[in-house]
């Protein structure tokens, strides 16, 4: 069973229901006007280009169904050895961010915070020379 409101809590309750409703109110037709008013984007997409270069090195041709796939293929290697350098890259900045607050807070010493920015340095170019490689010897 709720108390009676006293008439100071009746109309600070009305007065918040009418701002409410007034917001909603100009949303739903500000909502209203963009869709009567904005057209359909008729945009084309653009045309996928063909890989030059497959894997070890040949060109691809035209109906070469095989050697487009072997270029996708490798395409794709490529992208996924981007995105793991970029996530190691990652998790060495947020690592260093961690021990500079500790180092900053006095719980570490300053060797620990140089040695983990050298190896968060040597990891990220060990990376990134390995993905390196790693698409040399596809082609």
């Amino acid at each position: 069973m709720s108390l009676p409101l006293i008439p100071a809590q009746r109309a600070w309750f009305s007065r918040r229901i009418y701002q409410r409703l007034a917001l909603h109110g100009i949303v739903t037709l500000a909502l209203i006007w963009l869709s009567l008013h904005c057209g359909l984007a008729m945009a084309e997409l653009p045309q996928m280009s063909v890989p030059t270069e497959g894997l070890n090195g040949q060109s691809v041709k035209d109906g070469d169904v095989l050697s487009q796939m072997g270029a996708y293929f490798k395409l794709g290697l490529t992208i996924f050895g981007t995105i793991v350098a970029a996530v190691a890259a990652i998790y060495v900045a947020s690592g260093g961010l961690t021990k500079w607050k500790e180092y900053t807070s006095g719980r570490v010493p300053f060797g620990d915070l140089k040695e983990y920015f050298i190896m968060g340095v040597l990891l990220v170019a060990f990376v990134i020379l390995m993905i390196t490689l790693a698409i040399k010897v596809l082609g």
